[in-house]
């Protein structure tokens, strides 16, 4: 199935307009034409600043993903889910529990070594050595023109929405 859309969500500490989730959203939807929903987890929107219990957020990333799905006319299986740090947590427990989205991804301990401008080719890469079945810890990198540009620890699964 093709990707219909990315829903992204934000850590902790941080919100939907935060830098990466940005530049994520731009380069998906900008460059290669796909929907991109950032969310806002409810919490944040009412202004506190401690995030809810998993069970709520997780709730509202199923919640955010069935909204996102109808109103680009996919299902929620066409989507991929992912954010940064709890957000991917939650979208990747959102995952495991629904079986819904095929794919989501979270990272944590991103280490940014240089910027990528305009023009330049990107080429990320994940690998998956500690994996045990559709999901699990991983290790991302992302290089531009063959120099390390970004690397991260994920969290990720896979899921089959049949």
């Amino acid at each position: 199935m093709p990707v219909a859309g990315l829903l992204l969500a934000h850590g902790a500490g941080g919100g939907a307009d935060h830098r990466t989730l940005v530049a994520l959203d731009d380069h998906v939807e900008g460059c290669m034409s796909i929907p991109v929903r950032r969310m806002e987890f409810g919490y944040r929107a009412a202004g506190r600043r401690a995030p809810d219990r998993p069970p709520k957020l997780i709730a509202e990333v199923r919640d955010e993903a069935e909204a996102f799905a109808a109103r680009i006319g996919a299902p929620v299986g066409g989507l991929v889910m992912g954010g940064r740090s709890m957000g991917g947590r939650m979208c990747s427990a959102t995952s495991a529990m629904s079986g819904a989205c095929p794919c989501s991804a979270g990272s944590t301990k991103a280490r940014f070594r240089r910027q990528a401008t305009p023009g330049r080719h990107p080429r990320a890469e994940h690998r998956d050595d500690q994996a045990v079945g559709p999901g699990g810890p991983g290790r991302g990198e992302a290089r531009v023109d063959g120099a390390l540009a970004a690397e991260c620890d994920l969290l990720f699964v896979i899921a089959d929405p049949e």
